[in-house]
């Protein structure tokens, strides 16, 4: 199936069967279909009788291994350059419906191309319940209504490379507040420091795809002038031009390279379409359409799902169990048998420096997820000189008072599948993603807890030391006991 993308309309129809006729003929044909389709977004979905991985079927026991068709089919996938569409429903599409060996597996999909997730980003695709069949049929839908709540502030790195970048963080930093404690004048710079950083991500990286498209025909029309009618003030302005089209595909990049996540491509050409094909990939699979609550209601419209997470996971986590009380730093001491000396104490609760606090900022990863801030590592290191000392002066405050602004202890919940098809809270796992702030005091209380964790550890507990690992200890005991340990009873 392939769609004009102007005029979003349904040209071909093809239902793929993969073990029906020869797959290199198939192939042949898809290939043919892909180049005159060109970057136009298609799809083609059906049953391909085969499965990617041994995982895609209900018989993996974790002793399976990647079979030859299965690397011939990821190979096929590759080059027509498909992907499956994140989808709801059925993980298994197929029964033998045998009483004898019973066995489903995911043999139908639907795939489409990079282009599809881009014009038709609010598709659905669900694979429902057999009925008659013994394949599950596949409901699609091109455009679904999206609730997009307000999108709150977020730091992107790319902001940094601007020349005006320093000079608006210090004429906003420079300006007065009057929060009380060093930590309250933290956030209160931070948090004003926002609208300016907003006014420039408008002005000058607004809509930065289109902006480079633009600055790339400008620059043509130049260059085409100038082959005609050299001159020095014609090469002077292709020259401003072409600086300022590198900047902006450079910032480009940028952008899709940290909303993309990849942590694995450090340097290289421009890979703005590279990073941009993750973007939408990842905005597809962290995007929740359907789910069904504990009575099995179907759930599609943004209200609903919010409320349903919500009251799940408020019901999971932060409860008190009135059966689990709390242990005495006497019986602590008897349990452990061991105890710091008085020099390891006072390393512990030596006063913070602030070559410490700027170490641990440095040490951190400028690309990682930003908290309920919006604002990355990456800020901090490259506007050190002007936001440096209030940071260390706010995180030295909490050491000295032991007390943490709500708004440096808040954290963003981000809900991360455990399934490939999630269809119920129980599906994601909650993770948490911290200010940099609260990072950096943790790290800092991290770092001089494991310096003398090697004391407190007991020798058999090799799992929570750094270098070691829990398997070392089943080695040794395979190594202890020999033939006689059976593994399997």
């Amino acid at each position: 199936m392939s769609s004009n993308s102007d005029e979003r309309t349904v040209q071909r129809w093809g239902y793929a069967q993969f073990g029906m006729r020869s797959a290199m003929t198939q192939a042949r044909d898809l290939i043919e279909f892909k180049d005159r389709v060109g970057s136009a977004p298609w799809a083609i979905a059906g049953d391909f009788n085969i499965i990617t991985c041994p995982q895609e079927s209900f018989d993996f026991n974790g002793a399976q291994g990647i079979t030859g068709v299965m690397q011939d089919f990821r190979g096929y996938l590759e080059t027509l350059d498909v992907l499956d569409h994140r989808f709801s429903g059925a993980v298994f599409t197929w029964c033998n419906l045998r009483d004898e060996n019973p066995l489903s597996r995911k043999l139908d999909r639907f795939l489409v191309n990079h282009s599809w997730l881009t014009v038709f980003s609010n598709s659905v695709v669900e694979f429902l319940a057999p009925g008659c069949s013994d394949h599950s049929p596949c409901y699609m839908i091109l455009k679904t209504p999206l609730f997009r709540p307000p999108k709150p502030f977020k730091f992107f790195n790319f902001r940094v490379e601007h020349p005006d970048f320093l000079r608006i963080v210090h004429d906003s930093w420079s300006l007065s507040v009057s929060g009380g404690n060093p930590l309250q004048n933290l956030f209160l710079r931070l948090k004003r420091l926002k609208v300016p950083l907003k006014n420039l991500n408008k002005e000058v990286f607004g809509d930065i795809s289109n902006r480079a498209r633009a600055k790339q025909v400008e620059l043509e029309h130049l260059q085409s002038g100038l082959m005609r009618n050299p001159s020095a003030a014609s090469i002077e302005n292709v020259k401003i031009v072409a600086a300022e089209l590198k900047n902006l595909l450079r910032a480009e990049e940028l952008f899709f390279r940290q909303r993309s996540r990849i942590q694995y491509v450090k340097e290289g050409d421009q890979n703005s379409a590279f990073f941009f094909r993750h973007v939408t990939a990842r905005n597809k699979v962290n995007t929740i359409r359907i789910m069904f609550d504990d009575q099995g209601t179907r759930l599609e419209a943004y209200e609903d799902i919010s409320k349903e997470l919500v009251r799940f996971f408020s019901s999971s986590l932060g409860n008190v169990d009135p059966n689990v009380t709390g242990i005495s730093d006497e019986l602590l001491k008897d349990i452990l048998g061991v105890e710091l000396s008085e020099d390891m104490r006072e390393g512990l609760i030596a006063p913070v420096l602030g070559k410490e606090i700027k170490d641990v900022i440095f040490v951190m990863n400028g690309d990682k997820a930003p908290g309920s801030d919006g604002y990355t590592a990456k800020f901090f290191q490259v506007a050190w000189e002007v936001v440096g000392a209030d940071v260390v002066k706010g995180i030295q405050f909490f050491f000295d008072s032991c007390s943490l602004p709500i708004a440096f202890n808040s954290t963003v919940i981000t809900l991360v599948p455990k399934v490939l098809a999630p269809m119920k809270a129980t599906d994601f796992r909650p993770i948490s993603l911290c200010n940099i702030i609260y990072k950096c005091i943790t790290k800092i209380l991290t770092n001089r807890m494991k310096q003398w964790l090697s004391v407190l550890i007991l020798p058999n507990q090799g799992a929570f030391l750094s270098g070691c690992d829990i398997v070392d200890n089943v080695l040794l005991a395979q190594e202890l006991g020999g033939d006689s340990i059976d593994w399997f009873v």
